[in-house]
């Protein structure tokens, strides 16, 4: 019998043997295929969205709560070879209609310039391509500017409020304070700025619309504005928060690019000359950030810490001087403290639970030397609430109310 009629009557005896396994091969060959498509359908669909949602944007500046100066992003880009910046003022805010029917409580406003990307895409994909103009400053690109007033919004904004173009909306935004959030010393109404704006255009996810740099999987409701005329309304004129960065480059780079372009005036700091050739750093926030105080210590000689706080009322026996201002003197770690400006000499080592008056307050209290003074203030509790405590000193000395007794800067 010949080779090939001994095959093929073998496959025919075991024809159903085979025809199973042929189908299973070709089962399992259909599931892989559908994976690796499915898989590769996912993946796109990933890459999209994240496209959608953060552009080509690499590197942030800012933490949403600090303004510096909006030149920032240029200083930046003249510093590092084809680094683009893009400034903004990010905030939170809640969109209502006008009459309250329908609200979105969790909303991101954008303050952005207008004006030309500055390659093929521009960092951010928002709108038609537009040739490169400029390329060492970098703006969103919009392809006509939003005028003041108006603004443009999200699909995520038109589908839940069921708006078009020529609709009138009402934001709630937080206005920037010198108070860090978690102090309750100014009642929210004070914290918040009501805008009115016109809706002139809705965006695609395509279209920048759907911009987030936070995780989540629902879709971002966005609102664009003119930063300058946000700028204008929360009295941050020339000041954006937001610095958005793509250069292509290590983050290393820009980061020593950064230490070498910015000034003390991008985080509110200033100097003040003092008496007795020292300087006083001084904030427009009303306490220093944990990392400025940080940088401080390492600085040699020394520096003088200095705390404020607005009391209550300073009490001794049934006499009271209300609404007090008590500053503190310090070193900033263990080293001790310098003593800049005289103070060591006017005041003397104060000890613990000690108290030093001025002769003005002491008189008013009719207090003198070893007198037990108490202090009542207001901390923060529960709810944002604010709840009065006390604390005894004894007063150590009394000063005349001449230079560090009278001295108003003392105060932030």
């Amino acid at each position: 019998m010949r080779a090939a009629r001994l095959v093929w009557r073998s496959l025919a005896f075991h024809a159903h043997a085979h025809a199973a396994t042929l189908a299973g091969v070709l089962a399992a060959s259909a599931v892989l295929t559908g994976a690796l498509t499915l898989g590769d359908s996912v993946r796109a669909s990933l890459a999209r969205a994240a496209r959608n949602r953060s552009g080509e944007i690499e590197a942030v500046l800012g933490n949403g709560e600090r303004f510096f100066r909006a030149d920032l992003g240029a200083r930046l880009s003249a510093r590092v070879p084809g680094l683009e910046a893009a400034v903004a003022i990010q905030l939170p805010a809640v969109v209502a209609l006008p009459d309250g029917t329908r609200r979105i409580g969790d909303a991101q406003l954008l303050g952005v310039d207008p004006g030309l990307p500055a390659g093929p895409a521009g960092l951010f994909a928002l709108g038609p391509p537009l040739p490169p103009l400029d390329p060492g400053v970098f703006y969103f690109p919009f392809l006509h500017p939003i005028r003041r007033d108006e603004t443009w919004i999200g699909a995520e904004v038109a589908r839940v409020l069921g708006i078009e173009p020529g609709a009138e909306l009402v934001l709630r935004v937080p206005r920037p304070s010198e108070m860090t959030k978690e102090l309750a010393l100014a009642s929210v109404e004070e914290a918040i700025l009501p805008l009115r704006v016109k809706v002139t255009r809705v965006l695609t996810d395509e279209e920048f619309g759907a911009f987030s740099l936070e995780a989540g999987a629902g879709p971002r409701a966005n609102l664009f504005v003119q930063r300058e005329w946000l700028a204008e309304r929360l009295a941050v004129v020339g000041r954006a928060n937001r610095a958005f960065l793509r250069s292509g480059q290590d983050l290393g780079t820009v980061e020593r690019a950064l230490r070498e372009v910015w000034e003390l005036d991008d985080v509110g700091l200033t100097w003040r000359e003092t008496p007795a050739a020292s300087r006083e750093l001084r904030s427009d926030q009303v306490f220093l950030a944990d990392p400025l105080v940080d940088a401080l210590r390492a600085l040699e000689p020394p520096a003088l810490g200095l705390l404020t706080y607005f009391v209550n009322g300073l009490s001794h026996g049934a006499r009271t001087t209300p609404y007090s201002t008590v500053a503190s003197l310090g070193g900033l770690d263990a080293r001790p403290a310098p003593d800049l400006v005289g103070w060591r000499s006017a005041l003397g080592e104060i000890g613990a639970d000690e108290i030093v008056l001025n002769d003005w307050t002491a008189r008013d209290l009719a207090a003198e030397p070893g007198d037990e003074i108490a202090l009542r203030y207001f901390v923060l509790g529960s709810g944002r609430a604010l709840e009065e405590r006390s604390h005894a000193f004894r007063l150590r000395a009394v000063v005349p109310t001449l230079g560090i007794g009278a001295d108003r800067t003392l105060a932030p």
